[in-house]
């Protein structure tokens, strides 16, 4: 049944249906009709018998033989226990068709009637006509629920490729099938409330995992989906840029506000970031809300930048942030020190993946704080190669340790004036 059509499956399940109920239901007819004509002709013998009784009893034979050529005319028959029999006139073969009772006398069986119709039983419906209602009430109901069947069926498809086309958003534009039933139009309606209602509880749920609760700017999984999407457009004459930015001394301030008092000022660094980079993208003449600001986790800020021709491009805008954060010196009656370094990497310049921009910036900065430097500083491909010095470096000095391969050299320092020894510097060589 899983692989039948429903357009198939209906009709033949209606027509068996349909020719199981006519059957039984002629069958019912017909046995209640001959029930009911048998009944009629027993009632009829026991009027005959009713009738003679008294004539029997009183010995009279004429009258007995009249009542039953009046009642019974060539179909009865009577044979009593002492031998007498009385018979209507040609009763023919009557024994061998007719129907026998036993007639009672004061309470004891006194004899035995027979008795049949002079004319056999008919139907008042012949096989024919049975067979032709039951032909035509199968054949009409297979057709009707075929219809049925179809119309479903083709509301069906439509409420398919209704429910294909529902998308979070709702349903296509302008798309509505003309359902046939009113139960599939009830159906249509309340799937398209519920995918809206669904559609507009997913957003809220997205807006919230997409948002920095602490300050109310996009969050670190909005930053890299942005990242993935800028790849897809960014090109090397429209380049765009993820600006890395750390406030040095801003983690010194954590334990002097106190949780709620730095979280206050984390969310006013957001604020003032955020008017900055609309000003500066409506001074570009772009969207205020074209660049993508985020607070990450490790309280560092994130600028998705674009519109750019160069980096030549970049270094007013970073130069400006930079002089921003020298002109906050208060925050309610704390005095502020912040300053403002980070780092700059070009898309899709310096990575083709948001995993490989993102490791780039966060090594930029890390270069810059290592080297105690303020500013800003654009990704190079020589930091990875100094990266990788500086790894190769480490991994050989641990090997050495372990292997206990340390030599220590001492190398002597000569006095020119006097050219005698005064001193050594002593060396670990590997």
């Amino acid at each position: 049944m899983s692989r039948t059509s429903f357009v198939r499956a209906i009709p033949v399940i209606a027509f068996t249906i349909a020719l199981t109920f006519s059957c039984l239901f002629s069958a019912v007819h017909l046995f209640g009709a001959k029930a009911a004509y048998d009944q009629r002709e027993a009632a009829a013998a026991q009027r005959i018998i009713a009738a003679i009784k008294l004539d029997i009893l009183a010995d009279d034979s004429e009258s007995v033989i009249d009542k039953l050529s009046l009642l019974a005319p060539r179909k009865a028959h009577i044979v009593l226990n002492d031998g007498r029999s009385f018979s209507s006139e040609n009763v023919g073969d009557l024994k061998k068709h007719g129907e026998t009772y036993i007639i009672h006398l004061e309470g004891a069986p006194a004899g035995t009637l027979v008795y049949a119709p002079a004319q056999p039983y008919q139907s008042h419906m012949s096989l024919f006509s049975v067979a032709a209602l039951i032909i035509f009430v199968t054949g009409f109901a297979t057709m009707v629920m075929y219809y049925i069947a179809r119309q479903a069926a083709s509301s069906l498809d439509d409420l398919t490729r209704l429910i294909s086309s529902v998308s979070l958003n709702g349903f296509e534009t302008n798309w509505g099938p003309s359902l046939s039933f009113a139960e599939f139009r009830r159906l249509r309606l309340s799937a398209e409330r519920t995918t809206r209602r669904l559609g507009q509880e997913l957003t809220v749920l997205r807006r919230r995992a997409e948002i920095d609760d602490r300050t109310g700017l996009f969050n670190q999984y909005y930053l890299k989906s942005s990242i993935d999407r800028c790849l897809e457009t960014a090109g090397f004459d429209k380049p765009s840029a993820l600006i890395l930015i750390n406030i040095d001394g801003l983690a010194d301030l954590s334990a002097e506000l106190g949780g709620t008092r730095y979280l206050a000022l984390l969310k006013m660094i957001g604020g003032e970031l955020l008017a900055t980079s609309r000003a500066i993208t409506a001074e570009m003449g772009s969207d205020p809300d074209s660049w993508v600001l985020a607070c990450l986790p490790s309280d560092q800020f994130a600028f998705l930048a674009s519109g750019f021709e160069s980096r030549d491009d970049i270094a007013p805008i970073v130069r400006r942030i930079h002089a921003h954060f020298r002109e906050m010196t208060t925050f309610e009656d704390v005095q502020l020190s912040l300053k403002a370094s980070g780092s700059i990497v070009m898309v899709p310049e310096d990575g083709d993946t948001q995993a490989i921009i993102v490791q780039r910036a966060e090594a930029t900065l890390q270069s810059l704080r290592s080297d105690g430097a303020a500013g800003f500083r654009f990704y190079s491909p020589k930091l990875e190669r100094q990266n990788e010095s500086r790894r190769k470096l480490e991994t050989e000095l641990r090997k050495a340790v372990e292997d206990e391969r340390f030599v220590p050299l001492f190398q002597p320092k000569i006095d020119m004036k006097t050219g005698r020894i005064c001193g050594v510097e002593a060396l670990a060589r590997w």
